[in-house]
């Protein structure tokens, strides 16, 4: 959530490095729309530097600041993904290498192990064949 002195804060901020005013009630109804984002993704859009350059070209308004929101909150997601991936892995892993773990669970886990790979082998195949049917 973003906070009100946060906001005004990179507002002012903003407005310093793009040259332009952002008038009291649009800042007033941005604020309304993204109040509920993640103060991180916020920051890290206002301080982008593609960001800045569009801001400063085409005007500073909503639709702009929403999409380079959505992008780190994009990014973040992802690395999240990734990080629960890992850790889901490493669990997976343990559980294999455990000796206290019954042989037939071990072996049930080695074969949803080598499922995962070729599932993923298989979705690197489509995402190629999907490829070569744009060109």
């Amino acid at each position: 959530m973003i906070g009100k002195e946060r906001f005004k804060a990179a507002m002012d901020e903003v407005e310093a490095l793009i040259g332009q005013s952002i008038s009291k009630d649009q800042r007033i109804v941005i604020f309304k729309r993204i109040v509920n984002y993640d103060e991180g993704d916020f920051m890290k859009a206002c301080d982008d530097e593609e960001f800045l350059k569009m801001a400063t070209r085409f005007k500073f308004n909503y639709p702009l600041l929403n999409e380079f929101i959505q992008k780190y909150q994009g990014l973040r997601q992802a690395a999240a993904d990734k990080e629960q991936k890992r850790t889901n892995d490493l669990a997976l892993q343990r559980l294999l290498k455990d000796e206290k773990t019954p042989a037939a669970v071990r072996e049930f886990l080695r074969g949803f192990d080598k499922r995962e790979i070729q599932n993923a082998k298989k979705d690197k195949a489509i995402g190629k064949q999907s490829l070569h049917h744009v060109e």
